[in-house]
């Protein structure tokens, strides 16, 4: 597989964490997209939100898809919501192969609550029925630019991991040789 590998689902679906794993098994650098944002900014997504609001952060979200699109072959886990704008649906679709990592609401909830460490502004600001709200507007976008989803409730990081690596393994096959 020459090209980038990135993966896209809701808040709270393992991304950064299944990513890791995948750029460590496929060798290559792991991009964090909220990570660049951050880097490119100055200021952690938290504070981007609050004073510049989430449109600006989409913007900014937008053009560091744009850089790392540009790069050399990664893994890169996107944000929660940087599938909302169809030019960047578009330009990962065209980029990469997209792996959606599927949850559950009821999962989304769980993890949100065992992990207090991390701000995550759209779910501080929304309250639980304007998530739940989000939640199901997002996944079609997921569907739209996904070449293959992956249901996470009930997998740990371990398992997707290996389970995407195989999924993977066919596209790694030179053209024409066949599987073993």
């Amino acid at each position: 597989m020459n090209q980038h590998l990135a993966l896209v689902g809701f808040m709270a679906a393992g991304k950064s964490t299944v990513g890791q794993r995948l750029a460590a098994a496929l060798r290559r650098p792991f991009v964090d997209l909220d990570q660049r944002v951050e880097e490119a900014t100055g200021s952690s997504v938290a504070e981007i939100f609050e004073s510049r609001g989430e449109a600006a952060f989409r913007e900014l979200e937008s053009r560091a898809l744009r850089t790392v699109l540009h790069e050399g072959p990664c893994v890169l886990a996107t944000g929660g919501g940087s599938m909302v704008d169809a030019s960047s649906r578009a330009l990962l679709r065209e980029g990469a192969w997209v792996v959606w990592l599927d949850l559950r609401f009821d999962t989304v909830r769980a993890r949100l609550a065992s992990d207090r460490r991390r701000r995550r502004p759209l779910a501080e600001s929304l309250g639980e029925e304007g998530l739940v709200r989000l939640y199901r507007s997002r996944r079609p976008e997921y569907a739209a630019v996904a070449h293959l989803r992956v249901e996470v409730d009930r997998r740990s990081p371990v398992q997707l991991s290996r389970w995407i690596l195989g999924a993977l393994e066919p596209m790694s096959q030179p053209t024409g040789s066949p599987a073993p």
